[in-house]
């Protein structure tokens, strides 16, 4: 997968997380396809955090705000959807996630998860687990030198 240039929407969210995002290229696609998603269907919401975390995406959200007032429904009714509304965008964003869980972090190419010789876990295909391998013995190879 070619992964895409920064977009005007990848920096509308990375200003919006708490903690910025710390995420590879190769995820973007699958977060900016989520986030369209919620922007046609749920104007408000806003990106929580945006990370890597035990070799999988982590996409947090705050839900929009429940803005449909239905005439009919007891209050119970109205509960349950709004309940629901917030369960549909937090869908949207877990969506994103499963997605990843099988893609590279840096191109997004058929990946899997693996902990690597340091102890960190990634999600990274055959060539760059490969280089990450490689990195990881020179730097051990120079420290211990």
């Amino acid at each position: 997968m070619k992964v895409a240039a920064v977009t005007e929407l990848r920096e509308r969210l990375e200003r919006e997380t708490s903690l910025g995002a710390s995420v590879g290229d190769g995820w973007w696609p699958y977060i900016e396809a989520a986030a369209t998603l919620l922007d046609a269907a749920y104007p408000g919401w806003k990106s929580g955090q945006i990370k890597e975390k035990f070799g999988g995406l982590r996409f947090y959200i705050t839900p929009a705000p429940y803005t449909r007032e239905p005439e009919r429904g007891t209050d119970e009714d109205k509960a349950r959807w709004e309940r629901e509304w917030y369960e549909q965008q937090e869908a949207i964003a877990t969506a994103a996630e499963r997605a990843c869980q099988s893609k590279c972090e840096i191109c997004g190419d058929a990946a899997t998860t693996e902990g690597g010789s340091t102890g960190w876990i990634h999600t990274l295909c055959p060539v760059h687990q490969a280089q990450y391998e490689e990195e990881k013995t020179m730097g051990r190879m120079l420290h211990n030198a």
